[in-house]
């Protein structure tokens, strides 16, 4: 199997044999603007190609969570001076409880939904959280319109390639 991609002179392209995948980049010799001849450079590029594959599986499994989660699933970074920054929501449960996701964007805004009887219980929680401990808890809130509707939150922490920030996917 091969794909090329041409830009201007240069073609690009890539081979497999067996269970090798190789890199051939190919540049014309040019004098005296005419193609004296080509240059060309051969590279194994099996690893790089199976990291590509495991990316687009982790991507595909992302995908595939938000899609069956019943009610929500997010992924969230979380920095040493406690910013957090979204990288992705399935927001079926925002929506249901008739609140966007920048309304809950922060721990304090999440906290302030939670009724005052289980906030006890995610201060907790959170607190584990912030050790590198997952965690499982039920809790009360106060949908936008007033009802109260029970959730539970599984959020499992996760190393990142940045020091000192975590992912937590629930």
């Amino acid at each position: 199997m091969q794909r090329s991609v041409s830009s201007g002179l240069r073609e690009l392209s890539f081979y497999y044999v067996k269970d090798k995948a190789l890199e051939v980049c190919v540049d014309p010799v040019i004098v005296d603007n005419e193609v004296v001849g080509y240059f060309h450079i051969t590279r194994d590029a099996t690893d790089y190609k199976k990291a590509e594959n495991q990316v687009k599986i982790s991507e595909e499994r992302y995908r595939l969570l938000s899609e069956i989660t019943t009610d929500s699933a997010s992924s969230v970074l979380i920095y040493p001076d406690g910013r957090i920054e979204r990288e992705w929501i399935a927001d079926k449960l925002v929506k249901e409880y008739g609140y966007t996701a920048e309304e809950l964007d922060t721990f304090s805004k999440w906290r302030g939904i939670i009724i005052p009887e289980d906030q006890y219980l995610f201060d907790q929680e959170l607190a584990n959280l912030k050790q590198g401990k997952s965690v499982n808890v039920d809790l009360r809130v106060n949908t936008k319109d007033g009802r109260i509707r029970w959730i539970n939150n599984s959020i499992f922490p996760l190393p990142t390639d940045k020091p000192n920030v975590i992912r937590l996917l629930s």
